[in-house]
């Protein structure tokens, strides 16, 4: 708040209560997820395998594992490019641009006008995969 505003006693009480009123709804938003992501656990599980299957400790990730396993598991909403299929199935690096093009597909807010919440956990937790691959091969 500007020094004007912080000058002013009732402005700082009320800034106190907004914010702990937040904490309050931020904790029970927490606890309400990890609550629901115990229902997905053996999806994350499955994910989390395939993920590591790929894991390589001196270089790069290797997606195929955990792109072969989402698309056969939880295939996205929208279709998929017959591009994509191909460079996961080739031997060949799979390039920037193609993952990007998975990670669009599995984005939560591409899920459409009204999905359920359960979509929506998982859909989040496989970007935050496919976002760990991102950041280890082409950042």
């Amino acid at each position: 708040p500007s020094g004007f505003l912080r000058d002013k006693q009732w402005f700082m009480e009320s800034k106190l209560v907004v914010e702990a009123a937040q904490r309050v709804d931020r904790e029970a938003e927490q606890k309400e997820r990890r609550e629901e992501l115990k229902d997905l656990d053996d999806e994350i599980k499955g994910l989390q395998k395939a993920r590591n299957a790929g894991s390589n400790k001196h270089g790069d990730d290797d997606p195929r594992p955990l792109l072969k396993y989402v698309f056969e598991k939880h295939h996205p909403i929208a279709s998929v490019d017959p591009g994509i299929k191909k460079a996961i199935s080739d031997g060949e690096p799979i390039k920037k641009v193609t993952f990007m093009k998975v990670m669009r597909l599995y984005h939560p807010d591409k899920l459409g006008s009204s999905p359920d919440r359960r979509t929506v956990l998982l859909y989040d937790e496989i970007v935050k995969l496919l976002n760990s691959i991102y950041e280890k091969n082409w950042k």
